[in-house]
């Protein structure tokens, strides 16, 4: 049922979302960038997606639970500790929207390598205590 509302909302046509960044604000699953002067002035997500957006936040609270996936896990926590449990759960609906629209515009099945690569350290940014 899940796939179906998904599907429905988005639409058949992927073509009209040139990339995922495109998805993930018309659902509005993206904080806004209200910037001035170096000042931050809002970070909330907007209410765009009001049919879609609840849907993906109980498939969010599903996947941080499932053993299956541990890439949404590892994310949530990460985020979590320093940003709080909503925004974290918005950041894993648009960890899942990416993905969605990756599937469907590539025709190719889910492949979690590029959400658990490791970054390796950039080794001459060391400080040196002198």
């Amino acid at each position: 049922m899940t796939a179906i509302t998904i599907l429905s909302e988005i639409g058949p046509d992927i073509s009209v979302f040139p990339s995922s960044k495109h998805l993930v604000s018309w659902d509005g699953c993206c904080p806004r960038n209200d910037q001035r002067n170096q000042k931050v002035k809002s970070r909330r997500i907007s209410r765009a997606g009001s049919y879609l957006k609840p849907l993906l936040v109980q498939v969010a609270n599903a996947l941080i639970k499932s053993k299956k996936y541990p890439e949404f896990k590892k994310r949530y926590h990460r985020i979590r500790s320093h940003r709080g449990r909503k925004k974290a759960v918005i950041a894993v609906c648009k960890m899942f929207l990416t993905a969605i629209w990756n599937v469907i515009s590539k025709q190719e099945s889910y492949n979690p390598d590029g959400f658990l690569e490791h970054r390796p350290v950039n080794e001459s940014k060391i400080l040196i205590k002198s």
